[in-house]
């Protein structure tokens, strides 16, 4: 219903928007169209953003996930045992030998075939499958880590179980992105714990499936903060992504940090700006990731022109349950209510 008034109070606007030549320069736009955002695919474009937040949250081998030893000459680096466990041949080193692209000190490879990570109990764990190359690592490793490389994933699936039953599934991950990550002693105490765990990647090209949707992303950034003292992670997210449910590209970019869980569906908090064709651009302003909280989402349009003034007076909340269901919402939410 919410949706419905955002369409009447700016409906006006996208009324002359086909008009308008197509503002945005940037090559990563190309040749796919560009998405004019209205309010008719508003739900459509913020749920597929979050679907991007959700994948960096959930890739598979992340960084954060090895271990790192000193060597003579540099440093070892191998998947940590505490976030990945395999069952009989589910995990395979297939590092290279020290000739081609380098040796066992810098360069990783390594075949993942239904292995469960991330284990909480016999309920509760991840599922990964395919290939992955980690190359040209470089760092110190000391109390805390600091060092850098870049990933290859080639058909790397990821399975979420809970409570015995799929979750959701990230699949057919393919492409490459350079890395750095930093870890920190948050409180300097004795025993050198690093609970502060970052990563930071970049890349050209990278491709994943998400529960069905296909999505590529293009000249991307992406910071992942992990506290592993309260298990809350931040996400700062700045992409081009090319979405097939939008037949076109659009512009991620955020202006808060994503805040969330690790099994949270939803962000806790955050704000993002989604950049279509026409330079027409919405304000997301996450509040809560309760999923029928009607105040969960707050909406802000900023089309004419863009100068970071919404141009409609009033902010429009809606609930997840209404991004995800439309006016489907309100009767599912009926059925749910007590009675």
């Amino acid at each position: 219903m919410k949706l419905l008034i955002l369409l009447v109070v700016v409906g006006g606007i996208f009324a002359h928007l086909s008009g308008c030549d197509n503002q945005t320069q940037d090559p990563a736009l190309q040749p796919r169209n560009s998405v004019t955002i209205t309010p008719a695919n508003v739900g459509t474009v913020i749920m597929n953003a979050i679907a991007v937040y959700r994948a960096h949250g959930e890739l598979p081998v992340k960084v954060a996930d090895l271990s790192v030893s000193a060597q003579s000459g540099g440093i070892q680096i191998k998947s940590s045992s505490a976030a990945l466990t395999c069952a009989g041949d589910g995990f395979n080193d297939e590092s290279p030998a020290p000739i081609g692209i380098g040796d066992k000190g810098n360069a990783f490879a390594y075949r993942f075939s239904d292995c469960q990570s991330e284990v909480i109990d016999n309920q509760n764990y991840n599922v990964l499958s395919g290939f992955i190359v980690m190359k040209e690592i470089r760092g110190t490793s000391g109390a805390c880590d600091d060092f850098s490389g870049e990933f290859v994933y080639e058909n790397m699936e990821l399975q979420k179980i809970r409570d015995g039953l799929p979750a959701y599934l990230l699949t057919q991950i393919d492409g490459s992105y350079s890395f750095r990550h930093v870890t920190h002693d948050l409180d300097q105490d004795e025993g050198h714990l690093c609970e502060i765990k970052k990563t930071t990647i970049s890349g050209d090209s990278f491709g994943f499936v998400m529960n069905g949707e296909q999505v590529q992303e293009s000249l991307f950034v992406s910071v992942d903060e992990f506290n592993t003292n309260v298990g809350t992670y931040n996400i700062t997210l700045d992409s081009y992504v090319n979405s097939d449910s939008l037949n076109g590209r659009y512009k991620l970019v955020t202006r808060k940090p994503l805040v969330g869980l690790r099994d949270n569906q939803y962000p806790i908090s955050g704000k993002f700006d989604l950049v279509g064709a026409s330079v027409s651009q919405l304000t997301v302003e996450i509040l809560s990731d309760a999923y029928d909280d009607l105040m969960a989402v707050k909406l802000d349009m900023d089309i004419d022109p863009p100068d970071g003034i919404p141009d409609a007076s009033t902010s429009v909340y809606v609930s997840w349950c209404e991004l995800e269901k439309g006016d489907a919402c309100e009767i599912l939410l009926e059925e749910d209510a007590p009675q």
